[in-house]
């Protein structure tokens, strides 16, 4: 990694609050939201959106899904579809809401696509091979609650459809074209909110799935949608299907909690009751016990904690560490350092890079570094991390998530050498300088737009040793 100056000084991550505790601002300028979520402002109020994995107030929450639940915002992705001139589709899903998006895989900024969503209880099939929308849809009218099974063939400009066994629904696209050309992933349950607007106007949709998907059979291969070893790529606000968050009450002090996701809920505070959970009587942050230079962070389970800049520790950041020279950081899973962002080493890493990150982990899975195009979690980025102890070095170039895995997995406390490389589209992940393993990204665009700070940043590890 080429030589860098530390911009902003790092810190412990910590949760954040069910309302803002700061005067001047809006609720999500702390950055609430842990382990990779999504805050969004509500008035004096925030909500997080969790990354698959996670759920929880503020994402702390680490969840285990087996099969899959979804929230009406949820969704998972997988890779693109093989279906140019013939696809098979089978599902199994159940539901509580009589609309949703079932699955969908398109074109980006251009026509083809394919999609099932439920619209007013029936499965509808939609495709566009370019020359027009075709559109089946079921005579089954769907029941809540109850687990069905839904089969598409397509061969072509030609499609069937078929739920719960029921005879065929046959029909057919417009003439002229009869190639589906697919580039973005393959989603099912739900799409992200930047696609929304797109997939409502190709689908009649704008609602995930609120329920679950116990079966995902493309092609005649079983997708395995499970969060530990599954073949998802990434995903939002995914949980175990039956299990309420809000069962037994995380709330505190007679609180009313909301659920928001699949695993993810909102706790509204009684008067006098503050934080995530409701658990203080008041602003644990007011006053600010913490040093000037720290920022004070609500709890989920009740009271604060400090987030000591680089070169301050103790409770409330009141004691300076000295550090002369060169050392080796010490990331203890919610901590982080900011540098600089990697677009500012010159025009020509938008096109190509090469890093040199040498590690040791005392845990399987966590976050090394990011890079993104914008503080939303949106856009281009670059990342590495561990993920059940295999290294995933993933890039985006906008058409879609390059994800480059290691062969082996890394050996817990040893120190290791991984070297990263990537040229346009392509990219290759080496570790101790052998067995090469290479990927690269969906087509056309070969530069990746990066213009908010690079965060070398441990989201899960609970202790790291590493440098980079």
């Amino acid at each position: 990694m080429p030589a860098t100056s530390t911009t902003l000084a790092g810190t412990t991550r910590s949760a954040g609050t069910g309302r803002s505790h700061h005067p001047i601002g809006k609720p999500c300028d702390s950055h609430p939201c842990q382990h990779g979520g999504t805050c969004e402002d509500e008035g004096t109020d925030f909500t997080c959106k969790c990354p698959a994995g996670r759920g929880g107030a503020v994402c702390e929450k680490a969840i285990k899904y087996f099969l899959p639940s979804f929230g009406g915002e949820s969704y998972l992705a997988f890779q693109t579809m093989s279906a140019y001139h013939t696809v098979r589709i089978a599902m199994e899903f159940r539901t509580s809401e009589m609309t949703g998006i079932l699955l969908y895989n398109g074109q980006d900024r251009k026509k083809d696509f394919i999609s099932l969503a439920l619209v007013d209880g029936r499965v509808e099939l939609r495709f566009n091979t370019g020359s027009g929308t075709g559109t089946l849809v079921s005579k089954v009218q769907v029941e809540q609650g109850r687990w069905h099974q839904l089969v598409v063939t397509r061969n072509r400009r030609n499609a069937m459809l078929s739920v719960d066994s029921e005879d065929h629904v046959e029909g057919e696209s417009p003439r002229g074209t009869d190639g589906l050309n697919l580039d973005t992933n393959l989603f099912i349950g739900g799409v992200p909110l930047d696609m929304k607007q797109d997939v409502k106007e190709r689908t009649g949709v704008d609602r995930g799935l609120v329920g679950c998907i116990r079966l995902l059979d493309v092609n005649n291969r079983v997708l395995n949608l499970q969060e530990n070893g599954g073949d998802s790529l990434f995903g939002s606000g995914v949980g175990e299907c039956g299990n309420n968050p809000c069962v037994p009450n995380p709330c505190k002090n007679r609180a009313t909690c909301q659920v928001k996701e699949a695993e993810m809920f909102h706790c509204k505070c009684t008067r006098g009751f503050w934080g995530p959970t409701c658990a203080d009587v008041h602003d644990p942050c007011e006053p600010n016990r913490c040093h000037p230079s720290s920022q004070c962070q609500p709890q989920p389970e009740g009271g604060y904690k400090c987030e000591c800049p680089m070169g301050r520790e103790g409770k409330h950041c009141e004691k300076v560490s000295e550090r002369r020279g060169a050392y080796m950081p010490l990331f203890n899973g919610d901590s982080f350092l900011e540098l600089k962002g990697l677009h500012l080493y010159g025009h020509d890493l938008r096109q190509k890079v090469s890093m040199t990150v040498v590690l040791m982990a005392n845990d399987s899975n966590g976050v090394i570094f990011y890079n993104g195009q914008k503080s939303d979690g949106k856009g281009d980025f670059i990342s590495l991390a561990l993920n059940n102890g295999i290294l995933e070095f993933r890039y985006d170039l906008g058409k879609g998530p390059a994800t480059i895995r290691s062969e082996s997995t890394h050996p817990a406390k040893r120190m290791e050498h991984h070297q990263l490389e990537r040229s346009n589209r392509k990219g290759e992940i080496m570790v101790n300088k052998k067995d090469p393993v290479r990927g690269e990204a969906p087509q056309e665009k070969q530069k990746i737009l990066l213009r908010e700070q690079s965060k070398e940043r441990r989201v899960r590890w609970r202790g790291l040793e590493g440098q980079g």
